[in-house]
């Protein structure tokens, strides 16, 4: 997550997102896309 500049919080098993409230629909978009490629990355096979 780190490499593509994802901060996120996690606790067990569980991720925490809390998104500015500020951010756009696109901003929002953009960071479930990265955190979804991330997981994917690391996903056993």
């Amino acid at each position: 997550m780190k490499r593509r500049h994802v901060h996120l919080h996690r606790r067990d098993n569980l991720i925490y997102i809390a998104p500015p409230l500020v951010a756009t629909e696109a901003d929002l978009t953009e960071a479930l896309t990265l955190v979804a490629a991330a997981l994917d990355e690391e996903a056993p096979k």
